[in-house]
């Protein structure tokens, strides 16, 4: 419960434009607001994300009825705090990263957006925005 140390982010280069760094973004929010990722979605924040959903590779090709379902993705989408990434390795039943994945990170989100509205000050964050 006590930091021992913080580290501050430092930029080293800028490795996209801003112009296509916003156009990414926007492409990610559409996949959450009016594609596969909608089971991630919430109401208080834009998300930006991507699913997917993985065949697993064994010996001589893919190993029948094995999947790795994902949702990936960070938020407030316009000015974000944090990045989630949901793995669910052979998950039973279906298999797809949008309705296996994306409501694991909609719930680890709103769980963590709520901790750091109450945390806000003691973690440096600027929370107006959020």
């Amino acid at each position: 419960g006590e930091v021992v140390k913080r580290f501050a982010p430092y930029p080293v280069r800028r490795v996209i434009s801003v112009a296509t760094a916003d156009k990414l973004t926007d492409i990610l929010v559409g996949v959450v607001d009016d594609g596969t990722g909608k089971k991630a979605r919430l109401q208080e924040y834009r998300i930006a994300g991507k699913t997917g959903t993985a065949q697993v590779a064994g010996v001589g090709g893919y190993l029948r009825g094995k999947f790795v379902a994902s949702f990936v993705g960070y938020l407030p989408a316009d000015n974000p705090r944090i990045a989630i990434l949901v793995a669910v390795d052979e998950p039973q039943g279906n298999y797809y990263g949008g309705t296996v994945a994306a409501p694991v990170f909609r719930r680890v989100a709103e769980q963590v957006m709520t901790y750091l509205k109450m945390k806000g000050a003691d973690l440096g964050y600027e929370l107006k925005g959020i």
